[in-house]
């Protein structure tokens, strides 16, 4: 096994460090804007439209989460750094991709139910 330098240790330190703070702020700005396109939504909507106000505060919720998830992992994963346990830092699967799957499959939900009731207005697909 070679020795590493205190050089490289502290380079790989503050490049393992700023990956992190990239992906937290990408995360962030994601749940940014899914507030405000819920926002927007809600705004827009009128009173007897429940799928839109259904969408918005579904839209609102995921970006809350997602923020809430963001700002969760970035200081756990700043912390393992701050204690020099790289060992563990791998183990650590990101809960990100389960909000965004659950956000995913709200969408792929919300799309069929509105696809149906469009369908049944205007007789899109033929369905025997």
């Amino acid at each position: 096994m070679t020795k590493v330098s205190d050089y490289q240790r502290t380079y790989n330190r503050i490049n393992l460090s700023m990956s992190i703070e990239r992906t937290y702020t990408s995360y962030f700005r994601n749940s940014i804007i899914l507030f405000s396109l819920g926002l927007t939504v809600l705004g827009l909507t009128k009173q007897g439209e429940k799928e839109k106000m259904v969408l918005g505060l579904s839209l609102i919720l995921g970006g809350i989460t997602l923020g809430y998830v963001a700002v969760k992992e970035y200081y756990e994963k700043i912390n393992l750094i701050k204690e020099e346990k790289y060992d563990i830092y791998p183990k650590n699967v990101s809960n990100t991709i389960y909000i965004v799957g659950s956000i995913l499959i709200i969408f792929t939900v919300l799309f069929i139910i509105r696809l149906v009731n469009m369908n049944n207005e205007h007789n899109l697909f033929k369905f025997y």
